[in-house]
């Protein structure tokens, strides 16, 4: 006997067996049941992922022209599902549709008014009319549907950034049953608002994902306005055995109008076909930034209106779409109430329990614990920002005391494993060398020492900085990225391997100069050909951080680079620092 939501989707998959309108299979609903397969066999393709950025509209056009003569020329799809942001927020459901006809310049689009109700009917998406007023991921595609489909009806999907894995799988599991032979459209823009060669880095481990079909790295790390959507797509691809994610284009609005530092859209266009699928190359991505601070002043002033007001000028898409953010915390985290004294300046720190609030917001994977100020509230007051962060799934990395392999943090790429070795270099060093020969045993392990050293407010790195670095790389280090003196230092090469010697503030209150004020995230990507970074200069007011663009982004870069010239390289994005493998 079947109950609750199984009784509902038999009752209604029954019943669909009966319309004929729209393209469903006949077998009855078994739960071992294999999925459908798309029909003919010449229909090599599942789905496609299209931008509905207007920019590229003439792009997007002949993206489905090619689709449409390439693959269904003879034999074109009865049904598409349209699958879009849900840009506004609108509506209550996670998982919204509309059963209406679409007006377009070529002429209507009817929708197929029994899989939409079937949707319906089972509580698996709502219908909401409302929504889809103004719903530009859904109303920008409808022209090229009609004009290269004329024939096909529509299912049309608006899906909320909060559904669930469980929402989308069980959406991809019913349609694959009341529609198998339906073809998939996912009207996805990529990196929003970022410079094109940040942007670029984000889409490397979307395209990445899309290839793999990796459903949780899509919906928990891809930097683009539906991850829901595209974790549908691949899920579909999956069901139908189109293994190949194959790229027509990758785009980028800053790129096309001649300006990448701008804020940006990039645009991927791709489809799933039934050919063996690639293996992307081998590659793990990072992003790491300067020091945070949320006590003294950035508590008092923050602390009650919320952590993430800090990150109004900054947002909540810098971070995303790496498979590692770190950054260094530069004090203990308390399960207790903070006090605090704004005229104060005290150099005993202890952070209140809403930081990891802003940690999560952030997406950070990892912070330091490497410094001068984790011990601030002792042995247990380490102990519990450790605890604190292990339950946010945050890695606490290294430790104020020593170096050894039970302190470093491991973070996974695509065949590539990045290692992070927290250094405090004011403390008992003892053993370093070791543990990074230790980790570089593995061939496709990169290794990162992230060191707390320096000299406080010098703009140029210490001779001891020096010497620290040309021993970590001599020992194996892919790279040496540091933190404490508070503000941006140069940046040095030694054996092909860059030394990022200070990244200087991310969250703090020393608003006393404006070097103290800017800081520096290092972006990049460690691939088998090299490792390739790109240099985001930031500035806070009122503790509050902002990428930096222009002429001063351009001022700051030019004086950290200066004697590094030859590491400079045109991505597709813009510039970017690139050290190639020996």
């Amino acid at each position: 006997m079947l109950c609750g939501f199984s009784a509902v989707f038999a009752a209604v998959f029954f019943s669909l067996r009966g319309a004929s309108t729209d393209p469903i299979v006949s077998a009855p609903v078994q739960a071992e049941r294999e999925p459908d397969r798309l029909v003919p066999a010449d229909n090599r393709i599942s789905g496609i992922v299209v931008p509905h950025h207007d920019i590229v509209r003439e792009r997007r056009s002949a993206f489905f022209e090619t689709v449409q003569k390439k693959f269904f020329h003879t034999n074109p799809p009865r049904t598409i599902i349209l699958l879009s942001p849900n840009h506004f927020n609108a509506g209550s459901a996670a998982i919204q549709t509309v059963d209406r006809e679409w007006h377009t310049i070529f002429g209507s689009i009817q929708p197929a008014s029994s899989i939409i109700r079937a949707l319906s009917d089972t509580g698996i998406a709502s219908i909401e009319p409302s929504s889809f007023k103004q719903e530009h991921g859904i109303l920008l595609i409808l022209k090229d549907i009609k004009k290269y489909f004329p024939s096909a009806s529509l299912v049309p999907i608006i899906v909320k950034e909060r559904a669930s894995r469980s929402d989308i799988e069980q959406l991809v599991s019913f349609l694959n049953y009341s529609c198998g032979s339906c073809f998939v459209v996912a009207s996805v823009d990529f990196s929003h608002y970022q410079p094109a060669a940040l942007a670029d880095l984000h889409d490397r481990l979307t395209l990445r994902s899309l290839r793999n079909r990796d459903i949780p790295t899509l919906l928990d790390k891809s930097e683009v306005d539906s991850p829901q959507s595209l974790a549908i797509l691949a899920l579909w691809a999956s069901m139908h055995t189109t293994d190949r994610f194959v790229l027509f284009d990758h785009t980028n609005s800053g790129v096309i109008t001649g300006d990448p530092d701008r804020e940006s859209t990039s645009h991927v266009f791709g489809s799933y076909e039934s050919l063996e699928a690639v293996v992307p190359e081998r590659s793990v991505t990072f992003a790491f930034a300067g020091d945070m601070m949320y006590g003294r002043a950035v508590g008092f002033h923050y602390e009650k209106k919320g952590f993430q007001k800090l990150f109004d000028q900054f947002g909540d898409r810098v971070l995303r779409g790496f498979d590692a953010v770190l950054a260094n915390l530069e004090g203990p985290i308390s399960e207790g109430k903070v006090a605090y004294d704004p005229a104060l300046r005290s150099l005993s720190f202890n952070f209140p329990k809403q930081t990891l609030d802003a940690l999560s917001y952030l997406r950070l994977d990892g912070v330091s614990l490497a410094n001068n100020h984790t011990l601030n509230q002792g042995v247990n007051g380490l102990d519990t920002t450790r605890a604190l962060l292990t339950k946010k799934r945050i890695a606490p990395i290294g430790d104020p005391s020593a170096v050894n392999t039970s302190t470093v943090a491991f973070f996974e790429g695509e065949g590539l494993r990045l290692a992070v070795v927290g250094v405090h270099a004011f403390a008992d060093m003892t053993g370093t060398e070791d543990v990074i020969r230790s980790l570089k045993k593995n061939p496709h392990t990169r290794v990162v020492v992230f060191p707390h050293w320096g000299v406080e407010y010098a703009l140029k790195h210490s001779a001891q900085q020096e010497k620290l670095a040309r021993s970590w790389i001599d020992a194996g280090a892919d790279a040496v990225i540091g933190a404490h003196p508070h503000v941006i230092q140069d940046i040095g090469v030694y054996k092909g391997k860059p030394i990022f010697y200070s990244l200087g503030n991310f969250i703090f209150d020393q608003n006393f100069a404006i070097d103290t004020q800017q800081g520096l995230i290092v972006a990049g990507e460690f691939t088998d050909k090299g490792l390739s970074v790109v240099l985001l200069p930031h500035e806070s007011i009122r503790y509050q951080p902002k990428l930096l663009r222009g002429k001063a982004k351009k001022t700051i870069i030019k004086r950290i680079t200066r004697g590094i010239e030859n590491y400079h390289a045109q991505g597709q994005g813009g510039s970017l620092l690139n050290f190639p493998s020996p």
